[in-house]
């Protein structure tokens, strides 16, 4: 498999746990591009001595600083902790390979804890340059009104994307997203995801709800989007776990029901002893975060919307690693799942 992960040099620990958990789920040999505007030398050592004893191979792709310092990120956007590396999967049909064919894009805030064969072997529509997830109701009908695009396309979500690179270069440029943002600077809010769904709105397919169940998806009140609803089973066994809000598992205050897998994959990488930190660096941003959850708990008190996770989802997990596979199990019936 091909894939690619875009990053800045402060997310070299992420990525590389993404890789991990790639390789101990998926036993092949694969092509890794880290597309970056910098990666020290010593994180690429890093990087290189966690796959020297597989068949994978790493390459480091840089990308000219000049071509995106000017995107919109941070106040006025949706995800203000976003930075300009989000933006890079814009370029990739410069910065790899003429060569190659097919490749699979993956946010480095995520793992993948499964085979993703069916989903490298995706057979796209004839239209479609990409397979991607349907985005939840209200971004999608909120982003689509912005995007002044017909609603019957929906919306995807551009942390997991299988993209055909023959029939994207014939139906895209980067210079062609330059231009839109330098025109539409205002109305962009998820960044490079809704340059993305302006580009190719009629032209990719859904993949299921297993190759990317984002944080969303795991609330008490959150609704799945209707193509999902018979897919609601994958919130427990989850191909790929996607950790989109802005609380990471690498932060103390991380509550997420997946976030034992994050440490797990970590492992098995050269930032394995990465002791988790508090995402705040002073008091005002602690007492902001403690506000909102308060308010939070105050909507789910008053019955308006309620942020936990869903009850029937681990309320701590342990990893058993039996030939090479993963089984979840809740840490309080670890017994009789043993049994």
């Amino acid at each position: 498999m091909n894939i690619v992960l875009t990053l800045d040099n402060h997310y070299c620990q992420h990525a590389a746990t993404v890789i991990a958990s790639i390789c101990i789920n998926n036993p092949d040999s694969h092509n890794f591009y880290l597309i970056s505007d910098f990666i020290s030398e010593d994180n690429k050592k890093k990087f290189e001595k966690q796959l020297h004893t597989t068949e994978s191979k790493i390459y480091f792709i840089p990308i000219d600083k000049n071509l995106y310092n000017f995107f919109p990120v941070g106040k006025g956007t949706a995800n203000t902790y976003i930075s300009l590396a989000a933006y890079f999967r814009l370029f990739i049909c410069d910065l790899l390979p003429i060569e190659l064919e097919k490749v699979l894009y993956l946010d480095c805030d995520l793992v993948v804890n499964g085979s993703i064969k069916d989903l490298w072997n995706w057979k796209f529509s004839p239209n479609a340059c990409m397979a991607a997830l349907e985005e939840q109701e209200q971004i999608k009908n909120d982003r689509i009104k912005d995007l002044h695009y017909p609603k019957e396309y929906s919306y995807f979500n551009s942390g997991v994307i299988l993209i055909d690179l023959q029939k994207m270069r014939k139906n895209y440029s980067s210079s062609q997203a330059i231009d839109f943002i330098k025109k539409h600077f205002n109305i962009i809010k998820f960044h490079d995801q809704d340059v993305l769904n302006y580009f190719f709105y009629n032209k990719k397919d859904f993949f299921p709800l297993k190759f990317n169940v984002m944080d969303i998806f795991l609330y008490e009140s959150t609704k799945l989007p209707r193509r999902y609803i018979s897919e609601a089973g994958a919130l427990l066994t989850p191909t790929i776990i996607h950790f989109s809000g802005p609380i990471k598992p690498w932060f103390k205050e991380c509550k997420h029901p997946y976030k034992e897998l994050y440490y797990f994959y970590l492992s098995y990488t050269e930032w394995k002893n990465y002791v988790t930190k508090s995402k705040f660096s002073n008091n005002i941003e602690k007492l902001d975060y403690l506000l909102k959850i308060l308010i939070k708990n105050l909507l789910g008190i008053l019955r308006i919307k309620n942020y936990d996770f869903k009850k029937e989802l681990p309320s701590g997990i342990e990893l058993i690693q039996e030939n090479k596979s993963l089984h979840i199990l809740r840490k309080d019936n670890k017994r009789n799942n043993k049994e």
